[in-house]
């Protein structure tokens, strides 16, 4: 193995929920999944070098040790995570109690997302138009913000 795909593994491996308690490492784990599916994007800060060996073995370490951090987030965080697993067409198992959302649920969950990510940006200074970046989690106090959320929210 390369020097990049040693590195790679050996940062899947550190944010894991049994060697971090950084929450933080959620969103980096599922931008590594999406960048190692050959969606784009970035994982751990660079984009994926042409050099990476074994692609399939570090997606499935990826989706692995993000599936492993259902049981360490709160409900909120975990129905954040499942949706940012749907939308992104991930490969990554979501716990039973977390399949069936209904589509009321899901709005309300979208709409309370798109807020929270507007207020973040207002505050930024960094509104968009169209739609928010596709590929790019935010952060806002802690809770992880999927990415593609349209800039505005679905009306009734």
């Amino acid at each position: 193995m390369n020097r990049y795909t040693l590195w790679i593994r050996d940062r899947i491996k550190e944010s894991h929920p049994d060697r971090s308690a950084r929450k933080r490492s959620v969103g980096e784990l599922a931008d590594a999944c999406v960048a190692l599916a050959g969606k784009g994007g970035q994982l751990f800060g660079m984009n994926l070098p042409d050099e990476v060996e074994d692609l399939q073995g570090l997606h499935t370490l990826a989706c692995e040790a993000l599936a492993a951090w259902f049981p360490y987030l709160d409900p909120e965080e975990a129905e954040q995570l499942a949706t940012r697993i749907r939308t992104q067409g991930l490969d990554v198992p979501i716990p039973e109690e977390l399949e069936d959302v209904d589509a009321d649920t899901l709005e309300a969950l979208c709409d309370r997302l798109y807020e929270a990510r507007e207020q973040s940006l207002a505050r930024l200074g960094e509104v968009q138009s169209g739609v928010l970046s596709r590929t790019t989690p935010a952060l806002v106090d802690g809770t992880m913000i999927p990415p593609g959320i349209p800039a505005q929210p679905a009306r009734r």
